[in-house]
């Protein structure tokens, strides 16, 4: 459904004062990311939104949501996983309650790229979740109409970051079942917010050595007491 210019999915400017510019794609942008999650927001609700990253042949960020098993997963369980071969195995009805459990949901995807490669992201990667695209230009209103057609997404982006959807996609996303390719995307995924820094691993609890019980002679000075 193609919104009137008025509908607005949710404005604001970051505290310290960054703003999108309209010539610069916000990947290229300090502080895109808050921007992102705002942006999608009204859209999906609350959402992390992952630095760019390919994903089934496309660049873009996605849109998780954070297992609330993570905090045991990273303390105590394995790291990211792209076995697939080990993959199967804990996705297999054999081993689901034995396996660690997953680090994240896929929400869906925005891409940020020029409209001829953003839509057909979108529309193909609708699979995971919602599509959207993001744009500091306003399209035209047959790109609309096309973004409407393929249920995708279209959020536009002023230069004071004030965000608008311009079009509304469909909110059921075309999901497939879940199999071993949706557990190696998850993993894939884990491992990607681990090395751009959007998640930390707890640091281990250093217990110190037990020492010997200080003995009478050492207590002394080596002395005797008289």
């Amino acid at each position: 459904m193609i919104d009137d210019p008025g509908s607005a999915a949710g404005r604001g400017v970051r505290k310290d004062g960054r703003v999108l510019d309209a010539e610069v794609m916000p990947e290229a942008t300090g502080g895109h990311l808050e921007i992102l999650e705002r942006a999608v927001g009204g859209i999906v609700g609350p959402v992390i939104a992952l630095p760019v990253t390919e994903l089934s042949g496309f660049r873009g960020h996605p849109l998780i949501r954070w297992s609330a098993a993570l905090s045991d997963r990273l303390a105590d369980g394995p790291g990211p996983i792209l076995d697939r071969p080990t993959l199967s195995l804990w996705e297999s009805a054999a081993c689901s309650h034995g396996a660690p459990p997953a680090p994240l949901q896929i929400v869906g995807f925005v891409s940020t790229a020029p409209w001829r490669h953003a839509l057909p992201a979108a529309r193909q990667l609708r699979g995971f979740g919602v599509g959207c695209v993001l744009t500091t230009t306003r399209p035209s209103p047959i790109k609309l109409l096309e973004a409407d057609y393929a249920g995708v997404h279209v959020i536009h982006v002023d230069p004071r970051g004030a965000a608008q959807v311009l079009v509304h996609g469909d909110h059921v996303a075309w999901r497939q079942p879940r199999m071993v390719a949706t557990r190696y995307w998850e993993e894939r995924l884990l491992a990607h917010a681990l090395a751009a820094g959007c998640v930390r691993l707890p640091q281990p609890t250093v217990t110190p050595e037990p020492t010997a019980p200080e003995t009478l002679w050492e207590a002394t000075g080596h002395r005797w007491p008289h």
